[in-house]
Parts: C-alpha cells; structure tokens; sequence
C-alpha cells in the first residue's frame, strides 16, 4: 500500500457477503462525496488563481488558463473522456 494515494476499500467485491447491498449502497456514497470534494477544490484554485492574478502577479498561471476535471474514462459522459470545470462549491453531505 502506497503512503501517497489514497482510494477506497472495494475489497468487499471480492466474495459474497450478507452486507453487499449495504457496501455497494456505501461505495456509492463515499464515490459521491469525493466526486465532491475533487469538484471544490478545482473551485477553489481557480478562485485562488484568479486572486493571486488579480492581486499579484497578473501573468500567474495565465499560459494554463484555468483548472479543469478531466474525466478519461468518460464515467460522467457516457464513456467519452471530457474537461469540465465546476464554478460553484458542491455542499458535501455525510
């Protein structure tokens, strides 16, 4: 297990067990709130991009543009890979 990644436990995929609708119920869950959390903090570095540009440095990460979620394996696109760029924060629930 690498110290640097982090990903959910889908060890419970690998027999049957009791519990499985429970654990794919909290799969989709904790998908969810990642979804999320990924989503605000694109948000909040282009917010900071934008201060940092508007502030101190107006050339500040201007050749890149803005931050983006890019989705290869197109789960959110009906299996075509796609760039999107969230603007408003996602309220995360628990």
């Amino acid at each position: 297990m690498r110290d640097d990644f982090w990903a959910e436990d889908k060890s419970w995929k690998k027999t049957w067990r009791e519990d499985f609708d429970q654990c794919a119920e909290e799969s989709k869950k904790w998908e969810k709130v990642a979804d999320n959390l990924l989503a605000n903090i694109v948000v909040a570095l282009n917010e900071f991009s934008d201060a940092v540009r508007v502030n101190l440095n107006p050339d500040f990460f201007l050749l890149q543009g803005k931050f983006t979620l890019y989705d290869s394996l197109g789960v959110t696109n009906e299996s075509q890979g796609i760039h999107y760029m969230p603007s408003e924060y996602i309220e995360i629930e628990s």
